[in-house]
């Protein structure tokens, strides 16, 4: 977070968590791996929390685009966060990572309020909202520019026409 993703080194890495090089090499092999790791974990716990949230829920867009929002908001609101996120969705292993969950959640929520889902075309689905949202963050890390409300809702749009729900 001090200096960015790219700046980091594994040394710095190993200073900074106390442990010897070769201890955190045998662990993960790169930063990569480090990233990867703490970034899905950090994905898995947004779920749950939401998860939590939708229990009394009765929107199904709401529901549907709650992990979305909170991820959208903080890549807007927390540029650092953001650029970690840029990470993330340019790594191709953690973006099919990602997008996995993403396919949980949506299969999660869908089932909660008896959507049906075509689900044979679900992960392509999947994939072009997910590079969507990453090019969103993109241009909030790199072009200092975009408006929250308007991405979200452009988001939604995308994902229920894929999904052939009605908005």
């Amino acid at each position: 977070m001090e200096q960015g993703y790219e700046r980091t080194t594994m040394r710095q890495i190993a200073y900074r968590a106390k442990i010897l090089n070769g201890s955190l090499y045998n662990l993960y092999p790169s930063k990569d791996d480090i990233f990867d790791y703490i970034f899905m974990k950090t994905v898995e716990k947004r779920h749950n929390k939401c998860m939590g949230l939708i229990d009394e829920e009765k929107d199904y867009l709401f529901a549907l685009a709650l992990p979305i929002a909170l991820e959208l908001y903080i890549g807007k609101n927390e540029p650092k966060i953001g650029e970690l996120m840029h990470e993330a969705y340019s790594n191709w292993d953690t973006f099919n990572k990602i997008v996995d969950l993403d396919i949980g959640w949506i299969v999660h929520v869908s089932e909660k309020f008896g959507i049906p889902l075509d689900q044979g075309h679900l992960k392509q689905i999947v994939i072009a909202i997910d590079g969507g949202f990453g090019k969103i963050i993109d241009r909030y890390v790199f072009e200092h520019d975009g408006d929250f409300q308007e991405d979200l809702r452009t988001l939604m749009i995308l994902l229920f026409t894929l999904l052939n729900l009605p908005l």
